[in-house]
C-alpha cells in the first residue's frame, strides 16, 4: 500500500510478527515502512515526522551517488570486473573453450560465446557467491547459535539479502562483488534475523557482538551498493 506524508511517498507493509515501526531508503531513493497490524495513522504520521531529518539526509545521499557518472560495463579487453572487491581484467580469447573463467589475475571469455558473456558471468557469479556464503556460515557457527535452513542466490533488485519465515535465507548474487567485509555484514545481519526480525535495539545489538564495527560496514555498503546497480 502506498501512502503519502508531507512530501514522503512511501510503501507500507504490514507485518503480524512485528512491534514496532522500521522506516528503509532503499539503494532506487523509494522509502518503505514496515509496522505492525494495530498501527494507527496518527502513530504512522508521528513516527514518519520524527524521523524526517533522517530521512531527508538519506535521500541526499542517495541522490548525490545516483547523479555519479558510472560507465555501463562493455564486455571488452581491459573492461573491469569485480569480484571480492577487487578488480579483474577481461581478456577475450578465441582459443578459451570456457564461457568464463578467473584465471591468472584475469577474468577470461572465450570469443565463442561473447554474445551471451552476461548470461554466463552472472552464472559464474552466483555459484561463487553459493560456495562463499557456504563456507562463510561455516566460520560462523561457533559465534551465532542459529541454522539457516537454506541459503539461496537470488537477484533480489535493490536488496542484498531476506530472511523468510521458514528460516531460508536469500542473497543477491552481487554480494560476491563486495569486499569480504561487507559480505559478512550482509550475512550476519541476515543470520542475526533469524533471531530477532525486526531492526530493533535488540537486533542490532546482536549484530555489534559479531561485528562490532558495523556501522561503518553498513555505511560503506550503501555507497557501493549503487555504483554496482548500474553494471548490467
Amino acid at each position: 500500500m502506498q501512502i503519502k506524508i508531507g512530501e514522503f511517498d512511501i510503501q507500507v507493509k504490514h507485518s503480524r510478527i512485528r512491534n514496532s515501526m522500521c522506516l528503509t531508503v532503499e539503494r532506487d531513493g523509494s522509502i518503505s515502512l514496515a509496522l505492525p497490524l494495530e498501527a494507527t495513522e496518527r502513530e504512522v504520521a508521528e513516527f514518519v515526522k520524527s524521523k524526517s531529518f533522517w530521512l531527508y539526509t538519506r535521500l541526499a545521499e542517495k541522490e548525490e551517488l545516483r547523479h555519479k557518472t558510472i560507465p555501463q560495463k562493455q564486455f571488452v579487453n581491459g573492461e573491469g570486473f569485480l569480484y571480492l572487491g577487487r578488480s579483474y581484467r577481461l581478456k577475450i580469447d578465441k582459443n578459451f573453450d570456457l564461457p568464463v573463467q578467473l584465471k591468472q589475475g584475469r577474468f577470461v571469455m572465450s570469443s565463442n560465446y561473447i554474445d551471451e558473456a552476461q548470461s554466463y558471468l552472472v552464472k559464474w557469479y552466483k555459484k561463487k557467491a553459493q560456495k562463499w556464503l557456504e563456507a562463510r556460515f561455516e566460520d560462523f557457527k561457533n559465534q551465532i547459535s542459529v541454522q539457516p535452513e537454506n541459503i539461496h542466490i537470488r537477484d533480489l533488485g535493490y536488496r542484498w539479502g531476506s530472511c523468510s519465515r521458514n528460516k531460508d535465507l536469500y542473497f543477491h548474487w552481487k554480494i560476491i562483488l563486495l569486499p569480504k567485509s561487507l559480505i559478512d555484514y550482509v550475512l550476519v545481519h541476515e543470520l542475526m534475523h533469524l533471531i530477532e526480525p525486526e531492526h530493533n535495539e535488540a537486533f542490532w545489538k546482536l549484530v555489534s557482538l559479531i561485528l562490532p564495527d558495523y556501522e561503518e560496514r553498513k555505511n560503506k555498503l550503501d555507497k557501493i551498493g549503487i555504483e554496482t546497480d548500474y553494471w548490467f
